[in-house]
């Protein structure tokens, strides 16, 4: 197994970043001291993925690091976490810990000397495996290997101490599940359901472990009957006076999008600018005819040309509507995008300068763009400055005799 990681080590990280990872451990066995990559880094590649974090754990204390490196990041140092800048890269590194307290989310830790005590404070099995690429050594004190092999996810150790002692690893769990595809045992989930209080975690953690949750779920019906089930047990949602049918509003569309709508509640909104402008992109896009290219383009000029948020939205109009296929809108988007059609005021080709030698000021110049803009979505061939200068002054020209004609009439 040992060579079989190193092998994935070799193929599947760039050069680049294999020397700064090299850089590191002859830096700490240089100098007397251990040095591991641990967690995701080691589990990702026995998988054969290529790692996007590279985390490292050491017994060399925290001073002597800083003294190692020349550049050190204190990003964690209360427990115990630096971040060594190399080249560009930065790799995050941190002493071997054992938790000697915890109030069931946060741990108070002691510094640990063994690489093994250090992996025995970890969530799953998966993720307590320690690599060092200079020697090929592996440590495995859970049986994670197996784990790994036999696409198995377990805790380490007692499964309600692990969730007593941090009750997000609950939910974390079900992340991996719907990343990986591993099993989870009957008898584990029973001594979760008891274990788990959803009042302990905050709602903005919930939110980001579900993100993951939605964002890697597949299409199978199965998995999305089995999670349902799973959260109504655990209470999930309980802060979120979530119904019934928004369990399945919420795993038919992936994403928290119903918990928005249908709560309003402040703790969401506090979530993040992001669905706040989700939420009022719907209010204002509900019940219009997103088969239309010129509402498609008035979306994505509302959305700033943001086409996922704009995909989303329609997919959430399409679905309070009724309507599952959004597919006609999405074509849409692709050949707005691929024909290079203007939907935003800088894809005029004329600018606030241009208007403004035409004799505007201030709040006219935003009102000239909007009414240009507005024209050249309904025809792209229009979108010519000569002629948007044109139309502007042919514009001022109706607006005169208008007025000329109205002062007669008095």
């Amino acid at each position: 197994m040992e060579e079989k990681i190193f092998e994935q080590f070799e193929k599947n990280i760039s050069q680049a970043t294999k020397n700064d990872i090299y850089c590191i451990f002859e830096t700490y066995q240089g100098n007397g001291y251990e040095c591991w990559l641990v967690g995701g880094t080691v589990r990702d590649l026995i998988l054969g993925l290529n790692p996007k974090d590279f985390d490292f754990a050491t017994n060399c204390p925290l001073e002597k690091t800083k003294e190692f490196f020349s550049s050190v990041i204190p990003t964690g140092e209360d427990h115990g976490t630096l971040t060594i800048h190399i080249s560009g890269g930065n790799y995050e590194i941190t002493r071997f810990r054992k938790d000697v307290a915890t109030d069931g989310r946060r741990a108070t830790i002691e510094f640990s000397e063994t690489i093994e005590e250090d992996l025995l404070r970890r969530d799953l099995t998966i993720n307590a495996i320690a690599f060092n690429p200079v020697n090929k050594k592996i440590v495995d004190v859970t049986n994670g290997l197996n784990d790994i092999k036999n696409k198995t996810l377990r805790f380490v150790g007692n499964v309600e101490d692990r969730i007593r002692e941090d009750q997000l690893r609950a939910l974390r769990l079900f992340k991996f599940f719907t990343r990986l595809n591993f099993n989870i045992s009957e008898s584990d989930l029973k001594i979760l359901h008891d274990a788990y209080d959803h009042s302990i975690v905050s709602v903005e953690r919930i939110y980001k472990e579900m993100d993951d949750i939605f964002t890697n779920m597949s299409d199978s019906h199965h998995i999305k009957i089995f999670l349902i089930s799973e959260f109504k047990k655990l209470n999930v949602f309980k802060r979120f006076n979530v119904v019934g049918e928004t369990y399945d509003e919420l795993f038919y569309l992936r994403d928290y999008f119903p918990l928005v709508k249908h709560c309003r509640c402040v703790d969401i909104l506090k979530l993040g600018s992001r669905y706040k402008k989700l939420l009022n992109l719907f209010n204002m896009f509900f019940g219009k005819n997103l088969k239309d290219e010129k509402i498609i383009k008035d979306l994505l000029e509302m959305s700033q040309g943001e086409i996922v948020d704009t995909k989303l939205v329609i997919e959430y109009c399409n679905y309070y509507s009724n309507c599952y296929d959004s597919n006609i809108s999405f074509d849409i988007i692709d050949n707005i995008i691929s024909t290079n059609q203007p939907f935003m005021a800088k894809h005029l080709d004329i600018n606030g300068n241009d208007i403004q030698l035409l004799g505007y000021k201030g709040e006219e110049i935003g009102k000239k763009i909007k009414y240009l803009l507005e024209l050249v979505k309904l025809d792209k061939i229009l979108n010519k400055k000569e002629f948007l200068i044109e139309t502007l002054k042919t514009l001022d020209t109706c607006i005169n005799k208008n007025i000329e004609i109205k002062t007669n009439e008095l």
